[in-house]
């Protein structure tokens, strides 16, 4: 199954888990939107990373407890 052409939001992108599974779609060919509550840092590094492996990313600041940042 491809999943190029196909866009994924990552929450908590920037460290651990959720790193990981950005790292893992964008092996998988998704392009990858790195989302972090405060560590603009980390996400910067993942989305880095995910582009030196030729995946489109790109960070995305927003608290996902907050309904009016994620609208």
């Amino acid at each position: 199954m491809s999943h190029d052409g196909k866009t994924a939001l990552v929450t908590g992108s920037s460290k651990g888990v959720g790193k990981g599974i950005a790292l893992e779609l964008g092996k998988a060919g998704f392009s990858v939107w790195v989302n972090y509550n405060s560590d603009e840092a980390g996400a910067n590094a993942t989305v880095a990373e995910l582009k030196q492996t030729g995946v489109d990313a790109w960070p995305v600041q927003a608290s996902v407890a907050d309904s009016a940042q994620v609208d």
